[in-house]
């Protein structure tokens, strides 16, 4: 049975099967877990990553039955994990210098983060929120959820997004920043 792809992490960059991408030039990161449902019983579980900028690009999927459960698991949370220390927080610390030092807006996935302010787009439309009004954005269920404070003080869901979503797992720890510096 075949195993997972070849997956080289290093200070610098990754490489995936031969394709390979350094952590400076990436400028878009996602990747997904989610079981996949049939007859009431989980038949397998997708994941997913994908790093993308620079010209370059890493892929890989690690579904179907030719990859043993804990040969694809391992595989994921090695890459997550590399997303995790190497690339989410450059990618957060731009965006954040972007908004705080030149005063920008920026769009990640379907947020837009201002200084005085986030949306959310769907489409042609956009929601737009104070800082005053952040709940919280968070993870779970491969999707990231971002909440609004209601005038009660208490928060409702303004949208979600899967994970796959280029750059939505900046988003919680993006926004809590983002809420520190200007709400």
């Amino acid at each position: 049975m075949p195993g997972v792809p070849v997956i080289t992490v290093s200070e610098t960059g990754l490489q995936i099967d031969g394709d390979a991408i350094g952590f400076d030039q990436i400028e878009t990161v996602a990747y997904l877990r989610r079981a996949v449902h049939g007859s009431g019983t989980i038949i397998d579980v997708l994941r997913r990553f994908e790093a993308s900028g620079g010209g370059g690009r890493v892929s890989v999927k690690l579904d179907g039955a030719m990859v043993e459960r804990e040969e694809k698991e391992q595989g994921w949370r090695t890459l997550v994990a590399a997303s995790q220390e190497w690339i989410e927080p450059r990618l957060r610390a731009q965006v954040l210098e972007r908004i705080h030092d030149h005063g920008a807006s920026v769009r990640v996935a379907k947020v837009e983060l201002r200084p005085d302010g986030f949306a959310w787009r769907t489409g042609l439309r956009a929601k737009r929120y104070p800082w005053s009004e952040f709940g919280r954005a968070y993870y779970a269920a491969s999707r990231i959820r971002v909440m609004a404070k209601r005038g009660d003080g208490k928060e409702k869901q303004i949208g979600q997004m899967f994970t796959d979503e280029p750059n939505a797992v900046l988003l919680p720890k993006l926004m809590a920043d983002c809420f520190k510096s200007f709400g």
